[in-house]
């Protein structure tokens, strides 16, 4: 599950529109929308009146945030030996 799944879920189950999350976040509706989508990298004080939206611990939503992160960090990792083994085609 991505940040911005948990996101969408926690807005259905906890019955908030993108708009009532943003103004208690503080934040834009755009902004909003961009994190359900996985469009837009969430900083630390975004996450935290994130949490406090919906009632979470900010951990999860931290751990969600990076281990989005390593997958990236891992599929780079992965193209680069594979580039380096002459396995990718140019």
């Amino acid at each position: 599950m991505t940040l911005g799944d948990f996101i969408r879920y926690l807005c259905v189950h906890r019955g908030l529109t993108g708009r009532e999350v943003a103004d208690k976040a503080g934040i834009t509706i755009a902004y909003v929308s961009m994190i359900k989508r996985d469009e837009k990298d969430v900083s630390t004080r975004v996450l935290r009146k994130l949490a406090e939206t919906f009632g979470v611990p900010i951990k999860i939503l931290i751990m969600l945030k990076y281990e989005e992160t390593m997958r990236e960090g891992k599929k780079l990792a992965n193209w680069w030996v594979q580039e380096e083994l002459g396995l990718v085609e140019k």
